[in-house]
């Protein structure tokens, strides 16, 4: 079949007021841009028909604001540029709602939120600044770029290493803002800073190792192998309580609020209710509230050794050695859920709202769903034993035997039970297994059996790699003005 008279459609195309022109080498027609351009630069204004504008003036917002959900709030970055309704529209509107609602959704954005006063910047009615534009449509579009950039480092870049020496095994970290207490083998605390990387204080507050600590405003708590749990004054380091409830090591520790647990290898879960009017220079009394709770947990576990524990206003989750895991009620102090899955001992427990993280022995990471009881996704990257994981946000991390760490950028659909994992990365942190691990939006905090503890800071990483950027542009604009003060 002679197929050279279909190649071509039978129709008049190429004439110079037509859009399109044929090209012979490639068999098809082709936009003409230029005269496209052309056209477009003769058209009168008014002829111009811009949706958007038209979308806005029939108060069709929301077909707006899907419009712009479908470009995302990187590439309409550019689209403030089309006009001066699509700027008003786009940075006080869209990006505004865009900044609430990462921070609405994403757990990790919380802390860093109030240190940057982006919640008050979010709630002040918005006023003029100089020229007549509002001040905080910039902040608005700010605070999405800077989520954006920190995400993004997450994800791809490479974070800003701080490692600080130690005397002793590395077996519990907690930080809070620039202050990093670490507890030590040896039974000492150490408070470092992380502006200067500078070891503040130290002390000794056990016979044996502190294997894991809390801390917060006011106070900081410890639990050790010599099976005391001590809270301490965090300005004074005065002891202000001890709790001699457990018969062998204390093996976690979790504060939330008013309320701190503690887990056992003696098989015991203990939980105790702070009562800050009692505060004094060297005291502050306590109040156990789950006394009958510890009881009947010893009856049903058999003495089975509690490796990890965690807890909200509703829930309290246990991790065994026996690989189990226990989700209990606690309004009727009842077992309402045990969990299995895992091949080896549970070593970590994190509780995000309606889903856990666990890790275990058996070198996975696995997130279950607190509702159903499933298991929504494992994690089989660690090539070792997974000896703590944490999962705050978006964001989980797990420190394995071999001294590597492992996050993942999860997001997870808890009523369609669907994890999806955006990005993996790896990181070689210690020489030694990681025993301790804490993370937020800014940075992640291990310590590790080599006697250190590694910062990664990606939100350092974000400020150096805006601030060469800010440079770079200067130097262009710089350059700029030179070359046309010479041509001139």
């Amino acid at each position: 079949m002679d197929r050279s008279k279909y190649s071509r459609p039978q129709i008049n195309l190429t004439r110079d007021d037509r859009l399109m022109t044929w090209n012979p080498s490639l068999n098809i027609y082709k936009v003409n841009r230029f005269h496209l351009l052309e056209l477009g630069s003769q058209r009168d204004k008014e002829v111009r028909f811009d949706l958007v504008e038209q979308l806005l003036q029939f108060n069709m917002i929301h077909v707006v604001e899907n419009i712009f959900g479908y470009v995302g709030h990187v590439s309409t970055l550019d689209c403030t540029r089309v006009s001066r309704l699509w700027y008003d529209f786009l940075c006080a509107h869209m990006f505004k709602r865009w900044a609430e609602n990462s921070l609405q959704h994403d757990a990790s954005l919380k802390e860093l939120a109030l240190k940057k006063k982006w919640l008050d910047q979010l709630a002040t009615a918005t006023q003029e600044g100089p020229n007549g534009d509002p001040q905080d449509n910039l902040i608005y579009r700010q605070i999405c770029c800077g989520i954006h950039e920190l995400r993004e480092v997450w994800r791809y870049r490479e974070p800003k290493n701080k490692r600080l020496h130690c005397d002793s095994f590395v077996l519990s970290v907690a930080f809070q803002g620039q202050s990093l207490f670490c507890g030590l083998n040896s039974g000492v605390i150490q408070l470092w800073d992380l502006d200067w990387n500078a070891k503040k204080r130290e002390q000794e507050v056990h016979e044996k190792g502190v294997k894991c600590l809390e801390i917060n405003d006011v106070i900081f708590i410890t639990g050790s192998y010599d099976c005391f749990v001590k809270i301490w004054s965090r300005s004074k380091w005065r002891q202000l309580n001890t709790i001699s409830l457990h018969s062998d090591s204390i093996w976690d520790l979790k504060l939330h609020m008013d309320t701190f647990a503690t887990a056992s290898l003696d098989g015991t879960i203990t939980m105790s209710l702070i009562d800050w009017s009692t505060l004094q220079d060297d005291s502050l009394e306590i109040t156990m509230t789950l006394q009958k709770h510890v009881w009947r947990l010893r009856t049903l576990v058999d003495n089975d050794l509690v490796s990890s524990v965690d807890f909200d206003e509703r829930l309290l989750i246990a991790g065994y050695e026996d690989s189990r895991i226990d989700v209990w009620e606690l309004a009727a102090q009842e077992l309402v859920l045990t969990l299995r899955g895992h091949n080896g001992g549970v070593t970590g427990l994190q509780l995000n709202g309606s889903v856990i993280a666990s890790g275990s022995y058996d070198g996975t990471v696995r997130l279950w769903s607190v509702s159903s009881g499933h298991c929504l996704r494992v994690f089989i990257e660690p090539d070792n034993f997974v000896r703590c994981v944490a999962f705050l946000g978006n964001y989980l991390a797990c420190g394995d035997f071999s001294g590597l760490l492992h996050v993942w950028d999860v997001r997870v659909q808890v009523d369609s039970e669907q994890v999806q994992v955006g990005s993996y990365r790896q990181f070689p942190g210690h020489k030694g297994h990681v025993v301790s691990l804490q993370i937020d939006a800014q940075r992640i905090v291990s310590g590790s059996r080599d006697k250190t503890v590694l910062i990664l800071d990606f939100w350092a990483k974000m400020v150096d790699h805006c601030k060469r950027r800010k440079e770079l542009s200067d130097n262009a604009t710089s350059r700029g003005r030179v070359s046309r003060f010479l041509r001139s």
